[in-house]
């Protein structure tokens, strides 16, 4: 169950994100992750996610996205990345996106 002061929709997580000071926005592509601040490229072992939030669709599986609260380890600028997470999600940029999450949550 949701607590009432947790974020609901992806605007309210990047707003919450952005008062923590993740004002940047990486982004990703089959080289990896690309640091806003200094284009250092993280590979999904290199990237330090610090948050995660999944949103599912209600009833379609292709609504399915996610926010990422990332921290560049050479530079240590913070910012996010959003991106679908569903079954029309890039294969390419969703394997990233697992292999980070599943860091991220096992450690």
């Amino acid at each position: 169950m949701r607590e009432s002061n947790e974020p609901t929709t992806m605007v309210d997580v990047i707003t919450a994100l952005e008062h923590e000071g993740f004002t940047g926005q990486f982004t990703i592509d089959g080289q990896g992750i690309h640091c806003p601040n200094c284009h250092y490229v993280l590979g999904p072992d290199r990237g330090l996610v610090e948050r995660v939030h999944r949103f599912e669709g209600a009833s379609d599986p292709d609504d399915e996205a996610i926010v990422l609260g990332v921290r560049c380890p050479k530079c240590g600028a913070l910012g996010t990345f959003t991106s679908g997470y569903g079954p029309s999600a890039d294969p390419i940029i969703v394997d990233q996106l697992v292999m980070l999450d599943s860091r991220f949550r096992s450690g």
